[in-house]
């Protein structure tokens, strides 16, 4: 599920995204991506049924939000939380941290992007996408995919499937391409305690 807007952390351009099934749901829906500009007069939610439209919720946690969705739309939704409450037709208390959750259990939380959903009033984004997704030549793209799958279950990636991003960090950090300071360095002096083997010998338990 990738995002992108101006960044309320720095003012530039900015991205985030994290793996779920919204991405495909949104193109069964018949949509490369949405777009939203302006904002929601007062808190509302965006629920794509392979149509348009909108409805107004009350402010509630992201998870509870993902549960009702789903019940309504039996589809997939993103969401953003208490990182923002509405007051009469503003949003206050907006973290400039706050991530977007997805799937429930997934976060893009770089840039602040759920800030930027809570400066537009949008509490979520649910989609029910029921059409079929074609292809120009399907055999190739199954090749490609196929390819794609096996490179993925290599040694070269394992670290992803152990120890998550997370395992970038060290690398990163020694070749100095760790944005630190909010790029104001790129490396950083405690990046062992970031790690994610760090983490995975003195806090995971699997």
């Amino acid at each position: 599920m990738p995002s992108a807007s101006k960044s309320p952390q720095t003012g530039f351009m900015g991205d985030s995204l994290s793996s779920s099934f919204w991405s495909l749901a949104l193109k069964r829906a018949g949509y490369d991506a949405v777009v939203i500009s302006g904002a929601c007069d007062s808190l509302s939610y965006l629920f794509i049924d392979d149509d348009v439209s909108t409805s107004r919720r009350p402010g509630i946690s992201p998870a509870k939000a993902a549960l009702r969705l789903r019940r309504l739309s039996a589809g997939r939704l993103v969401t953003t939380g208490f990182a923002w409450r509405p007051s009469a037709r503003e949003a206050e208390n907006k973290v400039l941290y706050a991530a977007i959750s997805n799937d429930i259990g997934r976060r893009a939380g770089r840039a602040g992007m759920g800030a930027v959903m809570g400066s537009k009033n949008l509490k979520a984004i649910a989609i029910r996408g029921t059409r079929p997704v074609s292809v120009a030549n399907l055999e190739e793209v199954q090749k490609v995919a196929e390819r794609l799958y096996n490179k993925s279950q290599t040694t070269l990636t394992e670290k992803y499937r152990v120890l998550g991003t997370a395992g970038n960090v060290l690398t990163l950090n020694r070749l100095a391409a760790l944005p630190t300071l909010n790029f104001q360095q790129s490396t950083f002096d405690d990046a062992e305690k970031v790690s994610g083997e760090y983490f995975m010998s003195t806090t995971w338990r699997g």
